[in-house]
């Protein structure tokens, strides 16, 4: 699963990108299948990796930035964590919402890595991990795997969907 990840992120990066780009974007696939399955295993994300991969990735992202010679991805970045954070709090505020503190920081450093490309990777990795993680929450249930106030590891479909949002595009346009 980790090789094809980064695999993956590698290869939708090299078209445009540097090797150092690609080079964080591996490095952020190892992290987030790390991630991923913990959360899978103790519906945790915790916050020894969560908490030093904030300044770890913005300092990437301004290498990244630094190395393209175009700075306006890296302050994309930082405003696109920032919204996703802000987005994931309100909702874990919310009564009932579900959405663990957990997930709130993941969000903010998935905005991160999708605002360095675009606004529109930040809106599909968005909407990709809600439609995602709706989809699994319907088949849990309906499968009798998980009750209606059960915990739901919600980690895993955001990260699918962030990643899918940079994998995706490149090879729809091979078609």
């Amino acid at each position: 699963m980790t090789a094809l990840l980064t695999a993956g992120l590698w290869w939708a990066t090299a078209p445009d990108h540097s090797p150092v780009v690609q080079a964080v974007h591996v490095l952020a696939g190892w992290t987030m299948v790390t991630l991923g399955f913990i959360d899978l295993d103790v519906h945790r994300l915790p916050d020894r990796i969560q908490l030093p991969a904030f300044p770890t990735l913005a300092t990437l992202l301004a290498i990244c930035s630094l190395v393209e010679g175009e700075w306006t991805p890296f302050v994309r970045a930082l405003v696109a964590g920032v919204a996703l954070f802000v987005l994931y709090l309100v909702l874990a505020l919310l009564p009932g919402g579900g959405i663990g503190f957990g997930d709130v920081k993941l969000a903010g450093l998935l905005g991160m890595l999708l605002g360095w490309h675009t606004w529109t990777h930040v809106l599909q990795g968005t909407m990709a991990t809600f439609l995602i993680g709706g989809v699994v929450a319907v088949a849990l249930l309906a499968l009798r795997r998980k009750g209606a106030r059960d915990d739901f590891a919600y980690g895993p479909p955001m990260l699918v969907g962030a990643a899918g949002a940079i994998i995706v595009p490149p090879l729809l346009a091979l078609l």
